[in-house]
Order: C-alpha cells, then sequence, then structure tokens
C-alpha cells in the first residue's frame, strides 16, 4: 500500500504499477510525496566523541531496545555508516530524521535523492517530482531503488541485531 500527498490530496494505491501510472497520468504538482510503509519504527540518538576517528555514532533503537551502532555520515561516504539530521549541539542529540541516501544529491527526479525515515513512525517518506516522468517503469523504478536503499542501509543492521 503506498500513500501519496500532492499539495492538499492524498490518493491510497494499493499497488507499485497503480502509484507509477497515477503519477505519469497527471499529477503535475512540483513535488510529491510518497510514504513507503516499515514495519517497526526505529529511533536513533548521536552520540558525540571529539578527536576520536569517528566523533560521531549513531545508536540506533527498535521499540526501545539498541539494535545498531554506525559512525554518522557527513556528506562523504563511509562504508557502513548512516546520514542523520539532529541538533548540532552538545555531546549528545536525539535523531529527528534518518536520511538514506539512494540516488545523486542533484537528482531531477527526486528531492536530493534521499528516503526520510522518521522516528516513532511507521512510515518512510520520499518526495518525487512527477513533472520529470516519462514512464511509468521510471517511477517504479526510482521508488523500488528507495525501497532497496532503506533495506541495505538501515534495515540490514536491524535484523542482524535481531
Amino acid at each position: 500500500m503506498y500513500v501519496c500527498t500532492a499539495g492538499k490530496n492524498t490518493q491510497t494505491f494499493p499497488s507499485l504499477e497503480a502509484l507509477a501510472h497515477a503519477l505519469t497520468a497527471g499529477f503535475r504538482h512540483d513535488y510529491v510525496e510518497i510514504q513507503l510503509p516499515i514495519a517497526q519504527p526505529v529511533t536513533g540518538r548521536v552520540t558525540r566523541y571529539p578527536g576520536q576517528t569517528h566523533t560521531e555514532l549513531v545508536h540506533l533503537h527498535v521499540n526501545g531496545v539498541a539494535v545498531a551502532q554506525l559512525p554518522r555520515g557527513r556528506g562523504e561516504e563511509v562504508v557502513g555508516s548512516i546520514g542523520v539530521s539532529c541538533s548540532p549541539d552538545g555531546a549528545e542529540a536525539l535523531v529527528q530524521s534518518i536520511n538514506i541516501s539512494f540516488r545523486p544529491s542533484d537528482d531531477i527526479l527526486t528531492d536530493r535523492g534521499v528516503v526520510w525515515v522518521l522516528p516513532d513512525a511507521t512510515l518512510a517518506k520520499l518526495s518525487l517530482r512527477p513533472m520529470n516522468f516519462t514512464a511509468t517503469d521510471s517511477v517504479a523504478a526510482v521508488v523500488r531503488s528507495a525501497e532497496a536503499a532503506l533495506q541495505e542501509q538501515l534495515f540490514s543492521h536491524i535484523e542482524q541485531a535481531a
């Protein structure tokens, strides 16, 4: 099930194919937000360690249980790191969003090539630019790529802890 919001209108689509068809057949908004369901809400906390190799670590939790500790990625690609948004102040900060990069930041089909996972929510958010798509298969490919990135960069760490 996919939920799509364009402006003040929200629609639910039973399949990725139905969503892709709708986006290429008439959505004329600059951006639409696609909600990707996730099984369990994920929260996080950033701990800063000045002067060490990984100066910021992200502690991920599911249902209050610590499931992974990863270095924070900050623009540079560090294997096994994860991007997050949080307060820049203090030795510790709560994660405001987990930012999963899956396309280039200057991508014309998405908003910065990122999927956002919000703490305590059972969904991830992806912004698409429907006017730039020409075929339903390209919409589906972008959404599948986002789902694969979520699995690889976030859920695989959670599954390893289980």
